[in-house]
């Protein structure tokens, strides 16, 4: 009877499992073609109050490139910090479908 129980428990956590599609990360990549250095980036969803955490290992020199592995949609706000305090945001980007270049 027990075992019966966990079967249908086990069935039902299954179903709901598929009924909630997961969520692919997908790659997104930031090229610095600026001059200044970049010590952080964050990504956030369209809108959100609250940034998500630095997802820069290091800094970001010109001439060179990040890329990042993202989960949750497509349209992001991104903010980037550099090495001067100097704040630069670019809202609801197609990380799925552009490259950011850095020009500052």
């Amino acid at each position: 009877m027990l075992q019966r129980g966990f079967l249908a428990l086990a069935l039902l956590g299954a179903l709901a499992a598929a009924a909630v599609p997961a969520v692919a990360a997908h790659p997104f990549r930031i090229v610095n073609a600026g001059r200044h250095v970049a010590t952080a980036v964050n990504i956030s969803g369209v809108n959100r109050r609250l940034w998500g955490p630095n997802l820069l290992r290091g800094a970001l020199v010109p001439g060179r490139q990040a890329s990042f592995a993202i989960g949750e949609g497509c349209m992001e706000d991104v903010r980037i910090i550099y090495s001067n305090r100097h704040v630069a945001q670019q809202g609801g980007f197609n990380t799925c479908r552009y490259d950011l270049r850095l020009t500052y």
